[in-house]
């Protein structure tokens, strides 16, 4: 996967210089998009700080019918919609309007998250077929997800490692009423891409010992437990220059898989100590 938006370029309608956070909150075009879309709360995106701490918050925003996406995640189709009515202008030198962009990106969310209650099952696959030759200078991360049937805690770790094995950094993050180990996997996967854009990493190769999402991130398989995670680590993937996803046997992941583990550990720790009617 090669995408990203480049920081020297020049925004296709007004410009400016094009960076993430303008092209699809500061932009005039973006704007107006925005002004349009079917929230129950209007959005400024003036007032929006980041790609990734938008991901977060929009979890919340709640669109009005009759669009028929219910909860699903239409944030990031909206962003998706400018993005490639901002290739089509770029390339094709056709022009989307605002109003055309928010009902395509309406249209495909709501197509999307109805898929997700009839998915086939897919054929069996690698899970190594995503692999390939990484760019010089890529970044790997190192990611696990820890979890506890006794209290439904989850704990997520994570580091980045240079080409010579240098360990540059982890991250870490625990949180309660986690439904399953997947899922536990798959939030630590979605905070290790935030923590590497937080950073500035463009190139990255996440390993995990997580075999059925690497099969589903590589694959573009679906699974409903975790429908919504993996849709937006799809969508934070999009701004990275590279990224690809492989599988890692648990014995090479230990690092990882003890972060995850203490973090696990001290939340499962302060909500005993706080006692039951915290």
């Amino acid at each position: 996967m090669n995408r990203g938006i480049l920081d020297s370029a020049c925004c296709v309608y007004c410009g400016d210089l094009e960076t993430t956070e303008h092209l699809f909150f500061r932009c005039a075009f973006a704007r107006e998009v925005w002004n349009l879309a079917p929230f129950s709360t209007p959005i400024d995106p003036l007032q929006l700080q980041s790609f990734a701490a938008t991901l977060t918050i929009s979890k919340d925003w709640v669109c009005l019918p009759p669009t028929g996406t219910g909860s699903g995640p239409l944030f990031a189709w909206i962003c998706w919609a400018i993005w490639k009515s901002r290739n089509t202008f770029l390339f094709e030198e056709r022009l989307f309007s605002p109003a055309e962009t928010i009902s395509k990106a309406t249209k495909e969310a709501r197509e999307w998250q109805q898929a997700q209650f009839s998915v086939p099952k897919p054929q069996q696959g690698n899970t190594q077929s995503g692999r390939r030759q990484n760019k010089p200078n890529t970044i790997t991360c190192f990611s696990d997800g820890a979890w506890s049937a006794d209290n439904w805690t989850g704990g997520m770790g994570w580091l980045f490692v240079d080409e010579s094995g240098k360990t540059l950094t982890t991250g870490s993050s625990a949180e309660a009423s986690i439904a399953s180990p997947l899922v536990a996997e798959a939030i630590s996967i979605r905070s290790a891409l935030n923590h590497a854009l937080d950073i500035g990493i463009t190139d990255l190769h996440l390993k995990t010992d997580a075999q059925d999402l690497v099969r589903a991130l590589t694959m573009q398989e679906q699974i409903k437990e975790i429908y919504g995670i993996l849709f937006d680590i799809q969508t934070l993937a999009f701004l990275f220059e590279s990224i690809s996803f492989s599988f890692v046997p648990r014995s090479e992941n230990t690092f990882a898989d003890s972060i995850a583990k203490n973090a696990r550990i001290s939340l499962a720790n302060l909500i005993l100590a706080q006692g039951p009617h915290v």
